[in-house]
């Protein structure tokens, strides 16, 4: 058996993957990251998010700087 193996279909993908090469744990991890980049993919987000993301960046970066910068020079 091939390590991966890839059948398409007209309405599927189907991957066979041989057990010798990979974890289950470490398999249920990929799928998983796989449905976050879908989901990422078709939210439909105006720009504010990114303002807001930048906001929370900031107010992050102002409670948390000196604790950092006293931990990277110690």
């Amino acid at each position: 058996m091939q390590a991966f193996n890839l059948l398409s279909t007209p309405e599927q993908f189907v991957i066979s993957i041989d057990k010798k090469m990979i974890d289950k744990n470490a398999l249920l991890f990929l799928l998983q990251r796989f449905w976050v980049e879908h989901l990422a993919q078709v939210v439909d987000f105006d720009d504010s998010i990114t303002e807001l993301g930048e906001e929370i960046k900031e107010d992050w970066w102002n409670k948390n700087q000196e604790r950092i910068l006293n931990r990277i020079e110690a």
